[in-house]
């Protein structure tokens, strides 16, 4: 039988953080505990596509138990997310939840509202291996609830803008200086959408902005708006500011020609 201190649990999980490809990993409240050939066996539920499944399986997942002998790692993937929520809070709901998984940014409020994470503040206070500023804190503020630290970031993308050189210097338009404005990026834009084969239908497209969730904040920051106010007491989608930004990021794909 294996006992396991708060510290050899929090390099554990600090360790397995790495083993995430996105979003977050956090550490279930199962109580559950299964041994095999003397080694404590952590169960990973995530989801993935065959190459990250094979990326975990060939040098992630070995690499961990390599560093770390007395632990086995036994995974379980959900190829793709379709699913994956309802599955895991059914494994929770049934009292067989695994010892570590993963979530999106967008589903964590959703788990830390159910209680079902382990807070991990005292693990990371009481060692000396791993600290709050070894992390970006915004993604530690976002993984905070009730004033508890419930999960590890895996890892994070910022959202930028590329541009293609190589269509600029084609259609010789001027590449986009440091300071330019919407109107600008909006002209550029469509100076490269085009009919390159003439059949009467675009087929090359000057920009592309993803529908997504996490997408149309940036425009309201980036125009001087607000999601809420610093409290987080009250909406400020209303303001000039906020509207102007949601509007620009919406008429790119509806109105702009």
């Amino acid at each position: 039988m294996i006992h396991l201190s708060r510290r050899q649990f929090l390099k554990m999980t600090a360790g397995a953080a790495l083993l995430g490809g996105g979003g977050s990993l956090l550490a279930g409240c199962g109580k559950r505990q299964r041994y095999e050939d003397g080694r404590l066996v952590l169960d990973f539920f995530n989801y993935a596509s065959p190459e990250f499944i094979a990326l975990y399986e060939t040098k992630l997942i070995p690499a961990f138990e390599k560093k770390f002998p007395k632990i086995k790692v036994r995974m379980t993937t959900s190829m793709g997310d379709a699913g994956y929520d309802a599955k895991l809070l059914t494994m929770i709901a049934g009292k067989i939840a695994p010892d570590i998984f993963h979530v999106t940014q967008a589903n964590f409020p959703f788990y830390a509202n159910k209680d079902v994470l382990m807070p991990l503040d005292d693990f990371i206070a009481h060692d000396s291996s791993i600290a709050r500023d070894h992390f970006y804190s915004k993604l530690l503020e976002g993984m905070t609830g009730k004033g508890k630290l419930l999960g590890l970031p895996a890892d994070f993308s910022p959202i930028i803008t590329f541009y293609n050189k190589d269509l600029f210097d084609k259609y010789n338009i001027k590449y986009p200086s440091d300071d330019w404005t919407w109107d600008e990026y909006l002209e550029k834009s469509k100076a490269l959408t085009r009919d390159t084969d003439k059949d009467g239908f675009i087929d090359l497209w000057g920009t592309a902005n993803p529908d997504a969730y996490n997408r149309w904040p940036v425009w309201v920051w980036a125009n001087g708006g607000e999601l809420f106010t610093p409290d987080m007491k009250r909406c400020t989608m209303d303001s000039p500011a906020s509207i102007g930004g949601l509007k620009f990021y919406v008429d790119l794909p509806l109105t702009q020609k």
